[in-house]
C-alpha cells in the first residue's frame, strides 16, 4: 500500500493546490501513471504513485491547498484496508498553520508563502501561473475574481473564466469566453 503524498518541489515552496484528479476512487493504476494535477506559485506538476494498485481513497478535493507532506491520496489492492490518514493529514494541517504563524511573527506580521492553509492570510492575490496569464490577457484583476468566489485559495483559469462569463452576461466589459 502507498499513500501518496504531496512532495517538497523546492525549498521555498511549502504548499500547492489540487487542479484536478485524473482518477477516481476505485480506478486501477499504473505505477507513475498521473493521478492529480497540482499547481503552486512556481510551477505546474502532476502526481503519481510509484507503485501500480487501485486508488482507495482520495483525500484532497479539487481546488484545495495543501501543504507539503499531506496524504493526497491511497493506493493499494482492493485487499487492502483503506487506513484513517485523517488524523494524520490534521497533523500535518496544524504544523502548517503554527510554520505560518512563527514565519509571521518573525517577519513582523509580513505575510508568509502558506497563505491559504485555513487561518492564515497573505495581501498577495494567489493564483495559479495560467490564471495570472489569462486575467492579464483579458484585463481582469485577480483581486475581483478573489472578492467574487469570497474563498482563501489560489485562483484557477476556471475562476477566471466564470469570473468573465459572468461579467459577460452581466454586460460587463470583461469580454468574451
Amino acid at each position: 500500500m502507498e499513500l501518496v503524498r504531496l512532495p517538497k518541489a523546492a525549498e521555498n515552496v511549502t504548499e500547492s493546490t489540487v487542479v484536478g484528479w485524473l482518477v477516481a476512487e476505485g480506478d486501477h493504476v499504473e505505477a507513475e501513471q498521473p493521478i492529480l494535477e497540482m499547481v503552486n506559485e512556481k510551477a505546474e506538476f502532476e502526481i503519481w504513485p510509484l507503485t501500480s494498485g487501485t486508488v482507495l481513497r482520495i483525500t484532497a478535493a479539487r481546488n484545495s491547498t495543501v501543504p507539503v507532506g499531506y496524504i493526497l491520496a491511497v493506493v493499494g489492492s482492493g485487499a487492502d484496508e483503506v487506513p484513517d490518514v485523517d488524523a494524520e493529514n490534521e497533523s500535518i494541517l496544524a504544523k502548517a498553520r503554527e510554520e505560518t504563524a512563527a514565519g509571521a511573527a518573525l517577519a513582523g506580521g509580513a505575510a508568509s508563502d502558506v497563505s491559504s492553509v485555513p487561518g492564515a492570510r497573505s495581501s498577495r492575490v494567489r493564483a495559479t501561473p495560467a490564471a495570472r496569464r489569462l486575467a492579464k490577457e483579458r484585463g481582469v484583476e485577480l483581486g475581483d475574481v478573489k472578492a467574487a468566489l469570497g474563498v482563501d485559495r489560489a485562483i484557477t483559469v476556471d475562476d477566471v473564466e466564470a469570473h468573465l462569463a459572468k461579467d459577460a452576461g452581466a454586460g460587463g466589459a470583461g469580454g468574451e469566453s
